[in-house]
């Protein structure tokens, strides 16, 4: 929740200086594209770490399983 919002005050800071600066409409209209991009970018690079993150952590709770065995084979 908190990366959201951050990410949304981000884009809406971007855009506000963008369309307060002194710059002709056209270039105006390019930098907001760009930055749309980037963002798109980074969002999907958040999202692929985000999912890799969740990959590894549910994969030490497999870990754990396998050392409880080892260790206590009763436990099973």
């Amino acid at each position: 929740m908190f990366i959201t919002g951050l990410l949304v005050g981000t884009a809406a800071g971007a855009v506000l200086g963008l369309l307060f600066a002194p710059e002709e409409g056209s270039k105006t209209r390019e930098m907001l594209r760009m930055k749309l991009e980037e963002l798109k970018r980074k969002k999907k690079n958040l999202e692929k770490a985000i999912s890799d993150l969740h990959e590894e952590i549910s994969g030490l709770g497999d870990e754990d399983e396998d050392f409880d065995e080892k260790e206590n084979p009763a436990a099973t």
